[in-house]
C-alpha cells in the first residue's frame, strides 16, 4: 500500500539502500540507493508472494544482481558499498516508517557473491524447503532434486582404523578441514 514497502534495508549513514515496492499497490523489486548509484525498478509486473528473492552485490564487478525464483530479473551499477556502520532492517524501509504486509520466512546472507553453481545450490534447497521448486526455471539444476550439501560418509571400520569420505561445500572461505577424534579421550 505504499512505494516505500521494503523487504529490506540498509539504514544510517551514506551510502545506504532499501529494496522497496517502487509501486503503492504492486512489489516490483526496485533498488532506492543513497550515495551508491541510481534507482532501478526490476520488474514492470507484480513480484509479490511465496518466493525466493535474491539481491546479490558483487563488489569485485560493483554489480547488483536481482533474482526471482531462480531467474535473473537484471543488473545495475553500484557506485559504493553500503557504509559498514549502518544497520539492516528486515521488513521496513529506512525510515522505519513504512512496513508491508506479509512476512519474510527466511533470509540469508553471505559475505561475498556465491558462483552460480553455489547461488543454485542454495535456490534449489529454499525452494524444497519451502515448497517452492515448482517456482524454478524448467533448466535449474535442482527443480527436481533436493541438492546434497556437507557429510562425512563413514565407509570402513577397524579394530584401530577408520576410512571416512568428507564430502564438503565451500562458500568461499578458509579451507575445509576434517579433524577424527579416535581412543578413549579425545585425541586419543
Amino acid at each position: 500500500d505504499n512505494t516505500g514497502d521494503s523487504i529490506f534495508c540498509v539504514r544510517g549513514s551514506n551510502p545506504n539502500f532499501q529494496l522497496s515496492a517502487g509501486n503503492a499497490s504492486e512489489y516490483r523489486m526496485q533498488f532506492s540507493p543513497n550515495g551508491m548509484g541510481n534507482f532501478k525498478t526490476f520488474s514492470t509486473t507484480a513480484r509479490h508472494g511465496p518466493s525466493i528473492y535474491e539481491f546479490i552485490f558483487n563488489d569485485s564487478t560493483d554489480l547488483l544482481e536481482v533474482f526471482i525464483d531462480g531467474s535473473s530479473l537484471g543488473t545495475t551499477s553500484y557506485t559504493a558499498s553500503p557504509n559498514q556502520a549502518t544497520t539492516l532492517v528486515v521488513f521496513a524501509n529506512r525510515g522505519r516508517n513504512v512496513f508491508p504486509d506479509g512476512f519474510v520466512a527466511e533470509m540469508i546472507n553471505t559475505t561475498t557473491a556465491m558462483v552460480p553453481s553455489e547461488r543454485e545450490k542454495i535456490e534449489g534447497y529454499l525452494a524444497h524447503k519451502w515448497g517452492l521448486s515448482g517456482n524454478l526455471p524448467a533448466s535449474h539444476a535442482y527443480k527436481g532434486i533436493f541438492p546434497t550439501f556437507s557429510r562425512v560418509v563413514l565407509n570402513s571400520v577397524g579394530t584401530n582404523s577408520a576410512t571416512v569420505s568428507p564430502s564438503l561445500l565451500d562458500f568461499g572461505g578458509a579451507t575445509p578441514s576434517l579433524e577424527v577424534y579416535y581412543g578413549t579421550a579425545d585425541k586419543g
